[in-house]
């Protein structure tokens, strides 16, 4: 049993979606306590292992951790919040996905449900729990860490369930773009967002939709700490408002653990195995860069891995080479170290992917068209190969 099932924490803090499950999906659970247990159970759910059933167990306290409200009263029975509590979560359990079928001019959209069960259990020292398992078909929309995912902590605190959907919405659209801007913007139509908050063809007075869907959206979200958003926009057609931009960045939780993930990155040693695994173009870039003092850890694991554009595949020497010539340009620092960590900072933070990619790009590519038909071919052969297996192709060609 133990090797099935796992007891669920209340702190464990991450919870893993796919982006096309986040920015599409109408989740059937609405308010802010149902969807918190909901990230909860899916932090805690292994979907990888495609012949096991994805199951876990949660504690009775855990779940009247969340049924209870932030200094809420501690009165009447919690037996019975818990049991309505549950109740309530299996009646909304589905996800809804628009699809593109149509019956009678209208579109059918597509239901799922999340849990196949939710039942107590007693176990052997006589505690009850919950245990709870995962419909088969929701196992894709929960592989979010091996393909573009979100990573989001448990939201504490959140009054209001549209805030909660909307986190996990703009959390799965700001994290895919923040490498190339530090604040993002999500434009949604109205229709749209009612749509996805389980709320379409209500409030039809855009300032009754203002003051309670989205006036309250904006504070969970700033008070999540995982979030910010730091500017809001209506767009009209005539008189009518159609549109919303949410201008998005980090919120100091999500600052605070990049920081700390930099500072992890600094610390790791990329080991001889994996150095010999890159390819000759990453090779030469990994070596320019360790020759200007930049760490090896951040080099292998946010450089080489997370290039910009899949067109310098092959060529990522030639766009390390051409940036750091750029940075220089610019930099005011002298000593080799400062001028590694500024270099980086630049490269986290976007500025090569946003500011001067254009320029760099162009650059890249002079550089292509100044090569030979034989200088290509083995750039391409190369793609594919490590570095040693290149030299080696080329010894014996």
């Amino acid at each position: 049993m133990e090797n099935e099932t796992k007891i669920i924490g209340i702190n464990n803090p991450v919870a893993h979606l796919t982006n096309d499950f986040a920015l599409k999906a109408r989740i059937g659970f609405t308010t802010s306590r149902q969807l918190c247990l909901f990230l909860l159970l899916v932090s805690q759910t292994n979907p990888f292992k495609e012949d096991e059933e994805m199951t876990g167990i949660i504690s009775l306290q855990d779940i009247a951790t969340i049924v209870r409200k932030e200094n809420a009263k501690r009165s009447g029975s919690i037996h019975k919040e818990v049991l309505g509590f549950v109740r309530k979560m299996m009646q909304s359990n589905f996800i809804e996905f628009q699809t593109s079928l149509e019956w009678r001019g209208q579109k059918l959209p597509k239901y799922i449900a999340i849990f196949d069960a939710l039942e107590p259990i007693e176990l052997p020292q006589g505690n009850t729990l919950y245990k709870y398992q995962f419909n088969q078909m929701m196992r894709p929309h929960l592989k979010g860490f091996l393909r573009d995912f979100v990573s989001l902590a448990i939201p504490k605190g959140i009054k209001s369930g549209h805030a909660v959907r909307f986190l996990i919405l703009a959390k799965a659209h700001h994290d895919r773009l923040k490498a190339f801007n530090r604040v993002t913007k999500l434009k949604i139509t109205v229709d749209e967002l009612k749509n996805i908050l389980g709320i379409a063809g209500k409030y039809q007075l855009f300032t009754q939709f203002k003051i309670r869907v989205i006036q309250p959206i904006i504070k969970g979200v700033n008070e999540s700490l995982i979030l910010e958003v730091k500017d809001f926009e209506c767009i009209k057609q005539g008189k009518k408002v159609t549109h919303l931009v949410f201008h998005l960045e980090d919120g100091e939780l999500a600052k605070s653990q990049s920081k700390r993930k930099s500072n992890q990155l600094e610390d790791y040693h990329p080991t001889k195995e994996d150095v010999e695994k890159l390819s000759y173009s990453q090779r030469i870039a990994y070596d320019f860069l360790c020759d200007r003092k930049c760490k090896e850890g951040i080099i292998y694991k946010q450089i080489l891995q997370k290039m910009p554009s899949s067109e310098y595949q092959g060529w990522e020497d030639v766009f390390i080479e051409k940036a750091w010539n750029r940075f220089e340009k610019v930099t005011k620092h002298s000593k080799d170290t400062y001028k590694a960590g500024a270099f980086i900072k630049w490269w986290l933070s976007g500025e090569f992917k946003d500011k001067f990619f254009s320029e760099i790009m162009e650059a890249v590519i002079l550089e292509k068209k100044s090569k030979n038909d034989v200088e290509l071919y083995n750039r391409n052969l190369a793609k594919t190969m490590t570095s040693n297996e290149f030299k080696a192709a080329i010894r014996n060609f």
